[in-house]
């Protein structure tokens, strides 16, 4: 069901909530262990942040630094999947941003995410890289995210897929 329609729908003020997934080295355990407590509270949908892939520089012998990509968390497929495992009942609205990925790399998401049947996301662009001043998107990326809203409600492979009129 789409978030709006639970909006439009409802009866009765309810809770929604968002959650942060596990740091890396966690199992599955420690997200259920986060949830238990918010479903006393019936929400109808649950939101799912995302972080970008943190980024190091490790000096080569030569001088020169080859840039090292660290994910600190499970990817945001695996944290939809296992939520819908033991909560069906749970709309899940993940977050999908721009920082630290191309495009590519987030139509490949949207379409794992609609092979789970995930029919709601939240776009955003992220934030820029720790010291970095301003936001710079990756190659082939996006600058902002109505570029991704543009490119989800543009997207041929999802059309084909049914999930566009």
């Amino acid at each position: 069901m789409k978030v709006i329609e639970i909006l439009n729908n409802s009866q009765r003020p309810f809770a929604s909530f968002e959650l942060v997934p596990p740091l890396k080295g966690s199992d599955v355990s420690r997200l259920y262990d986060s949830i238990e407590p918010l479903m006393q509270f019936q929400p109808p949908f649950i939101n799912i942040t995302c972080h970008r892939d943190e980024v190091e520089y490790v000096p080569n012998g030569d001088g020169t630094y080859k840039k090292m990509t660290l994910a600190k968390r499970p990817g945001t497929v695996a944290i939809v999947a296992a939520i819908m495992r033991r909560y069906p009942q749970l709309e899940i609205v993940p977050h999908v941003i721009c920082g630290g990925a191309s495009a590519s790399r987030v139509e490949s998401e949207l379409l794992d995410l609609h092979f789970l049947g995930i029919s709601n996301v939240v776009a955003l662009r992220g934030d820029a890289i720790p010291g970095q001043r301003f936001f710079i998107p990756e190659t082939d990326g996006f600058s902002h995210s109505s570029e991704l809203v543009a490119m989800i409600n543009n997207d041929r492979l999802l059309r084909g897929c049914g999930r566009l009129p």
